[in-house]
């Protein structure tokens, strides 16, 4: 379908601005990552690269490298509630770069699986559970939500 798209297109305006654009869009297509969560194994386009575990009713999130659990943690996620149950405006989580020490702040609700695809994506963790430390400063800077009255 996008292959006949193209072809029309480039029949119809005969453009190089235009045959360049659809050559980003197909490319960009062809280089998207598939990431998957699957019974504590992290999957990248079919592949085992990392695995989690989720505890403490699922409030911590355990990201490691393949088969280093306890020993190579990547990254934790807390969700911390404020001990008000009934009340969500308070709520965050909490991540955690436990061998680099730094961690940063959001506002979102269990969103542990999302936050560590968007930290693959921005290519803050790499494939084999490495933290590239430039693109992690950068990212902290950027998402970082410093919610000082949250914290406990």
């Amino acid at each position: 379908m996008i292959l006949s798209l193209l072809v029309y297109l480039i029949i119809k305006m005969k453009s190089n601005t235009l045959l360049t654009l659809a050559f980003l869009l197909v490319t960009s297509l062809l280089m998207a990552q598939e990431i998957k969560f699957k019974r504590g194994i992290v999957l990248w386009d079919g592949v085992e690269v990392m695995e989690y575990r989720v505890e403490n009713m699922g409030k911590e999130f355990y990201l490691y490298k393949m088969g280093k659990t306890d020993e190579e943690e990547i990254v934790l996620i807390l969700y911390r509630d404020n001990n008000t149950d009934d009340y969500k405006e308070d709520d965050y989580n909490k991540i955690i770069f436990s061998r680099l020490k730094r961690s940063y702040e959001i506002s979102q609700d269990y969103m542990f699986r999302a936050e560590i695809v968007k930290l693959i994506r921005k290519k803050v963790i790499g494939i084999e559970g490495t933290i590239n430390e430039t693109n992690m400063e950068s990212y902290i800077e950027k998402f970082d939500e410093e919610l000082p009255r949250y914290r406990d």
